[in-house]
């Protein structure tokens, strides 16, 4: 199972033709521990094919994603849209990553997204 010990993730998403993309991100998890969230520009290619096609895949990786820490994991993601959920991913990240996180998550986030994934199929 992925934990919040991990560092990075390994987001893959799926193109319009399935072509698989993995991004290495960032993640922090909710509440709860049901849920991840990862923080993107708003723009960003991952916030569009996951607004395109929800499925994703999960594992643990390393900075640079060229390790798999974890077996994969099916999920769904989708894009945060209320700022109250806003606010949750961002404290979480904030806490997640310390002063590190503060600095990432800085500045308004109109131009940035919060995915939540959901759904964690064990």
């Amino acid at each position: 199972m992925i934990s919040d010990k991990e560092k990075y993730i390994n987001l893959s998403t799926q193109k319009k033709d399935s072509t698989l993309v993995n991004t290495p991100v960032w993640f922090a998890q909710d509440e709860d521990k049901n849920s991840f969230y990862v923080f993107s520009h708003g723009e960003a290619g991952k916030v569009k094919r996951i607004r395109n096609d929800s499925d994703v895949i999960l594992c643990g990786t390393n900075r640079n994603g060229t390790e798999k820490l974890t077996k994969n994991y099916e999920a769904k993601g989708y894009e945060v849209i209320d700022e109250d959920g806003k606010l949750s991913g961002l404290n979480a990240m904030r806490s997640k990553y310390g002063a590190l996180g503060k600095t990432m998550t800085k500045g308004p986030i109109e131009n940035r997204s919060i995915i939540k994934i959901t759904e964690l199929i064990k």
